[in-house]
């Protein structure tokens, strides 16, 4: 069984088989999620592609990066601070996240560039996730 709650994926497998989910921002085709990493990557890409009052039930779930764009005292760091507050709020798994953002001019608008590494010190790996905002 596999539902979303506020967090994250929440799946239930009686069969121990791999869950799978149709997934249209992420890959062409099946999304397969069958450890810890793959749920959260996958809860993070729904973060950060739900706005602010788009989940029934969780008003406050999603983000809104896309203001900074318009705020002229936005610097790389008070973005990256929203988004950590923002990944704390998700069952990280035991993966420490580190975030660098990047303030980038454009032709017409400004673009925000979001690394996100996830680093599982126990295994001693490192998933890096980038987000571009326009």
């Amino acid at each position: 069984k596999l539902s979303f709650v506020p967090g994250g994926w929440k799946y239930e497998n009686r069969t121990n088989l791999p869950i799978k989910m149709q997934d249209f921002n992420v890959t062409e085709g099946e999304a397969i999620i069958t450890s810890d990493i793959d749920n959260l990557l996958q809860s993070i890409n729904i973060l950060f592609e739900t706005s602010y009052d788009e989940l029934v039930g969780n008003l406050t779930f999603g983000t809104d990066y896309g203001q900074y764009l318009y705020d002229l005292r936005a610097d790389g760091d008070s973005i990256t601070q929203q988004v950590l507050k923002d990944l704390y709020t998700l069952d990280l798994k035991g993966f420490t996240p580190e975030v660098q953002t990047y303030i980038l001019q454009g032709t017409e608008q400004d673009i925000i560039l979001i690394e996100i590494n996830l680093i599982d010190t126990n295994k001693q790996e490192k998933y890096t996730k980038v987000y571009t905002i326009k």
